[in-house]
């Protein structure tokens, strides 16, 4: 686990927000991956949480130094990261949110969108 993130962190975890993400969602019968990818120095891994009720899904990411985020509200597939070229510097992702390029360049990007900020450095 990177070292920034606090001691407490994986009881905060068990105690308060596993509870609070499976809540309504049924009993987990099942995790599968559904993809991983390199991005730069991370490891990105999805993976499908098949519960009785609500299916859900998290998005882990691993560095050099350890964990570095583990988001209870990740995408359906590793190709919803990816963005599909709409024209005139606009953007879409598989799940249809929309992004416009900010700025390109050499010193990298910006494209925002949907209360959404995708930065990308070189």
């Amino acid at each position: 686990m990177n070292k920034e993130i606090e001691e407490r962190w994986p009881d905060d975890v068990r105690e308060t927000i596993w509870p609070r993400h499976a809540e309504g969602r049924g009993e987990l019968a099942r995790v599968r991956s559904l993809g991983a990818r390199a991005d730069g120095d991370r490891a990105v891994v999805v993976l499908a949480l098949d519960y009785a009720v609500r299916p859900g899904r998290a998005r882990i990411e691993f560095s050099k130094a350890g964990l570095e985020i583990l988001n209870w509200d990740g995408p359906e597939f590793p190709a919803t990261l990816r963005l599909l070229p709409q024209g005139g510097g606009r953007f879409r992702t598989l799940d249809g949110r929309r992004f416009e390029v900010v700025r390109a360049g050499a010193e990298g990007a910006l494209l925002r969108g949907e209360g959404l900020e995708l930065r990308r450095q070189p």
